[in-house]
């Protein structure tokens, strides 16, 4: 198992917390300390009687100093990310499982690593990160809508444990078989109650993967095989209803079928589909975008829903066996 610091999204944030260096150190217990680069952070710890209290200027000034970076060792960290709007963008809670971060062998301490070097084991943090210092040199498309100018992010972090790469190793699968399998039983409870709720579904195929497929209307032809290019309308949304991406109008969503570019589940109810034909396919969210979602668009562990034609099917199939992402991967855009 291959261990990385936290998920692309938390790292992101972690990225540009601003180095801890020259703190200023006012006030008194309880409130947020700043550092040079514009982050504010505050950390708390357990006291005797397991009550959670905010450390104080010294006690602060004393874990900027006492803890280092820790090579070999595996951080288990709980993360949430939450928007200026207070939205959970992503949650290690939600996924059932810590997000790892190991420090590897002289590695400095720089202002991506540093949050982690103030806390010990059990400690937590809350980190406020000005959005301005994240997309300071990057384009202006870069800047996601929801984290405009001038706003923050805000970083939740609690140390679960601090330990060797093996027992990370082992902790971690212990945790991932067990999220798995919670994950796929309830996934197959949500799609089943939902198609029970939907009278227009009780004719749609389950299958050995958990994918549900209603074709509506019938296509003509031979199916896709990998290596050979689709065209497809679509709408995407979530059991709740709520549209998360579709197709432009008057235009297709193009991709190599078979080949890994969309989520698993897509390409396993397109495989149903002939020329022409229209569908209603229901992806568990293993097969879909798994335990890190795509915020903020698709939360976490979430089960979907895309209504798709298949408009064209182009080329000679592939010679090459398929390649599939593993669950959790991006659809190809």
């Amino acid at each position: 198992m291959r261990f990385r610091a936290l998920s692309a999204s938390a790292l992101a944030a972690l990225a540009f917390a601003g180095s801890l260096a020259g703190c200023k150190k006012t006030g008194g217990t309880g409130e947020f300390l700043k550092t040079k680069s514009g982050l504010e952070y505050q950390l708390f710890r357990k006291d005797a009687s397991g009550e959670w209290q905010p450390l104080t200027v010294a006690d602060v000034s004393k874990a900027d100093t006492a803890k280092q970076m820790r090579p070999g060792k595996v951080m288990l960290l709980q993360v949430v990310q939450i928007s200026p709007k207070d939205s959970v963008l992503l949650s290690s809670y939600e996924n059932g499982m810590p997000f790892p971060y190991q420090t590897q062998p002289g590695q400095p301490i720089t202002i991506d690593t540093e949050p982690m070097t103030m806390l010990a084991a059990g400690d937590s943090g809350v980190f406020r990160i000005p959005t301005d210092t994240i997309f300071r040199k990057a384009p202006p498309h870069a800047r996601p809508k929801f984290l405009p100018p001038g706003s923050r992010l805000t970083l939740k972090m609690k140390v679960e444990d601090i330990v060797s790469l093996p027992v990370a190793q082992s902790r971690m699968q212990q945790m991932q078989e067990a999220a798995t399998k919670k994950r796929d039983v309830k996934d197959a409870a949500t799609l089943a109650a939902y198609v029970k709720e939907h009278p227009e579904l009780a004719a749609a195929e389950r299958t050995p993967t958990g994918v549900y497929v209603l074709i509506t209307q019938a296509g003509i032809g031979p199916k896709p095989q990998p290596g050979q290019r689709v065209a497809l309308t679509y709408k995407g949304s979530l059991l709740s209803g709520k549209e998360f991406d579709a197709s432009q109008p008057d235009s297709t969503f193009k991709y190599l079928f078979g080949q890994g570019q969309v989520i698993p589940g897509w390409d396993q109810g397109v495989a149903m589909l002939s020329k022409g034909a229209k569908a209603t396919i229901l992806v568990p969210s293993s097969l879909g975008y798994g335990m890190r979602g795509a915020p903020p668009r698709i939360p976490a562990n979430a089960p979907l829903r895309f209504d798709v034609e298949l408009k064209d099917i182009m080329g000679a199939p592939s010679a090459q066996m398929p390649m599939m992402p593993p669950p959790g991967a991006l659809q190809a855009r």
